[in-house]
């Protein structure tokens, strides 16, 4: 007997995916107090200091409107700082001290997330998973 077609469907696939890997990373980083999501805005930034709006919602591959609800409460929480950049039609955003704290307060959180999800899939293809899931992002 043939699957229906949304078990061939890849995109109902990578969704029931996409969500099972966050609410392992959200389950671990809870303890924190910031999702996985907001980790990564916070990795982001860290790491590209005066990021502008635009690059940051292009690397989270996010409309730039959500992008904007998704930093409000890391600028509420004072993780995050912004200030008008260039013309000054754009923000640009840096990490504050307090933010960078969050971010090596939730490494270990995340590292246990990386394992567990390596652990239940294997290395070698949660790497080749990633690293397919990457080109095809960076490829659209």
């Amino acid at each position: 007997m043939k699957p229906p077609p949304y078990e061939l469907c890849y995109c109902h696939a990578a969704k029931g995916s996409a969500r099972l890997l966050s609410r392992i990373y959200d389950r671990h980083l809870s303890s924190v107090g910031i999702n996985i999501q907001q980790l990564t805005i916070l990795s982001m930034i860290l790491h590209n200091p005066g990021m502008l709006m635009a690059n940051l919602a292009d690397q989270m591959i996010m409309e730039r409107t959500t992008l904007v609800r998704a930093l409000k409460p890391l600028q509420e929480a004072g993780f995050i700082a912004s200030e008008l950049a260039g013309t000054g039609r754009t923000l640009s955003f840096g990490i504050t001290r307090t933010g960078k704290e969050k971010v090596l307060a939730a490494r270990p959180h995340w590292q246990a997330a990386q394992h567990e999800i390596e652990t239940k899939v294997g290395v070698k293809q949660a790497e080749a998973l990633r690293d397919a899931m990457h080109n095809a992002a960076s490829s659209a």
